[in-house]
């Protein structure tokens, strides 16, 4: 499906259901995440979740639910209606978390990261 299908569906989507409703629907599905994350880190061997074995039920699962959460984020983007100031600072604060993560992997050790963290 291209980006512009999946804008009108999104777009109608909210308008259908309302900006409110979708919201509740993201929590809910942010809900739905955090047990397929749970149920695939107990899933795994010592904790160590392994991306290649995609055949997992429990990995698809999670992916699934990430699906979810990506197709309802979207909506509610696209229902704000960002405009060019608002969506400068969402890319600002994407850029910030990226970089302050890019610094938390350069540290030499975890005790450093956690006596540095922001």
């Amino acid at each position: 499906m291209d980006a512009n299908k999946r804008r009108e569906i999104s777009l109608k989507a909210v308008k259908t259901f309302g900006i409110n409703h979708q919201i509740d629907k993201l929590i809910e599905e942010l809900g739905e995440l955090l047990q397929a994350t749970i149920k695939l880190r107990q899933a795994t061997k010592d904790g160590v979740i392994k991306l290649t074995d995609n055949n997992n039920l429990f990995f698809t699962n999670f992916i699934e639910e990430l699906a979810d959460v990506d197709v309802l984020k979207d909506q509610i983007v696209l229902a704000f209606a960002l405009d060019d100031e608002a969506n400068s600072l969402l890319q600002e604060f994407k850029d910030m978390k990226l970089e302050r993560l890019e610094k938390r992997m350069s540290q030499k050790s975890i005790t450093d990261f956690f006596e540095n963290s922001d």
